[in-house]
């Protein structure tokens, strides 16, 4: 082989330039065995950073961790997710109650369930006590204690009043009697009347009114009036049926300027005359009296019928007075106007 011959040029491996071969002498041939076969690949060699021996150097901080959750008991999770499911399952069902309730229509309502009105009047003035002096000395022989008296029971809050009915109602029953805790009035209303009543004493007026819940109920209103109280009635709304039973009391004047279908009254035997003006018409009229009383009745605007203590007459024409003499000499009797017309009318002893 020539000197200046150089092993073969591969594709893997550059070769040195020549001369950097040496000879063997026992061969005659360059040295070429880094050729024989794959050349080996050199290994990576890292080199350290100087900043690592730098004697200013600062160590890196650690680096930070993930703070680890406790772990929690497994009873625990599982009671937390049972009221999880449980607080879950309870708002889905109240929203599906809700959205049926909300398309279900609204039941009419009906009233109270006989709401209860105590009409109080004005209480009581104050009683100022003095205390008892402080004895300085025990006397020898004391009497024994005496014991105060009973307060007299409280009177009616005035002598007389007015009762208004202010609205209209259906069926108003009024009577006679002693309400609780010495009131005026008790006013109530039965479960499924759907009417609320309302009361309100201004003074020595007493006015009456009812609102109206839905289109169904009887609509009737009880009022008990204090027996002690002279009344004078006075009706502005109109009624279906009306009944004032005042016999067991003492009365002044009826006002009646509401119409009514059918009107009762059960009047008491006392000496002043007792005065009816009826201004709204009624289509049946009853009256009755404790005795027989003495009875006049002028009409306004005609009668169909008017029957005084038995004594009948019929079609009375407008602008007629109707009289009977009655039998009761302790009664003032009754005095009745009707300025508008009447479909019939009765008065008789009870």
């Amino acid at each position: 082989m020539d000197g200046s011959a150089r092993p073969p040029q591969t594709d893997d491996v550059e070769l040195p330039p020549t001369g950097e071969y040496a000879l063997v002498p026992e061969t005659g041939e360059y040295d070429n065995s880094t050729y024989a076969g794959s050349a080996e690949q050199p290994r990576t060699v890292s080199l350290p950073k100087i900043s690592d021996y730098w004697p200013d150097a600062e160590k890196p901080p650690p680096p930070l961790l993930p703070a680890e959750a406790p772990e929690l008991p497994r009873r625990r999770v599982r009671l937390l997710a049972v009221a999880a499911g449980v607080l879950l399952l309870a708002g889905i069902g109240a929203v599906v109650l809700t959205r049926l309730a909300g398309n279900d229509a609204e039941p009419a309502p009906t009233g109270a369930s006989d709401p209860e009105i105590i009409v109080e009047g004005t209480p009581n003035p104050p009683v100022a006590i003095e205390p008892a002096p402080t004895p300085t000395s025990a006397p020898a022989t004391s009497a024994p204690p005496t014991r105060a008296s009973p307060p007299p029971p409280a009177g009616p809050a005035f002598a007389a009043g007015t009762f208004v009915l202010a609205s209209g109602l259906t069926e108003l029953n009024v009577s006679l009697g002693r309400p609780p805790r010495n009131g005026i009035a008790k006013v109530a209303s039965p479960d499924g009347s759907g009417v609320v009543p309302d009361a309100d004493l201004d003074g020595t007026e007493l006015r009456l009114t009812a609102e109206r819940k839905g289109d169904k109920g009887t609509g009737d209103v009880n009022v008990l009036l204090d027996e002690r109280i002279t009344w004078t009635i006075r009706m502005e709304g109109g009624v279906r049926r009306g009944t004032f039973d005042m016999a067991n009391g003492s009365v002044r004047d009826f006002y009646f300027e509401g119409g009514a279908n059918r009107l009762e009254l059960a009047l008491p035997r006392q000496e002043r005359t007792i005065e009816i003006r009826m201004a709204g018409g009624v289509r049946e009229w009853r009256i009755g009296t404790e005795g027989e009383f003495p009875v006049k009745v002028k009409v306004r605007k005609g009668a169909g019928e008017i029957s005084l203590n038995g004594d009948r007459d019929e079609g009375v024409d407008r602008g007629e007075v109707v009289r009977s003499r009655g039998g009761d000499d302790k009664s003032g009797g009754l005095a009745i106007e009707a300025v508008a017309g009447i479909g019939s009318l009765k008065v008789s002893p009870l």
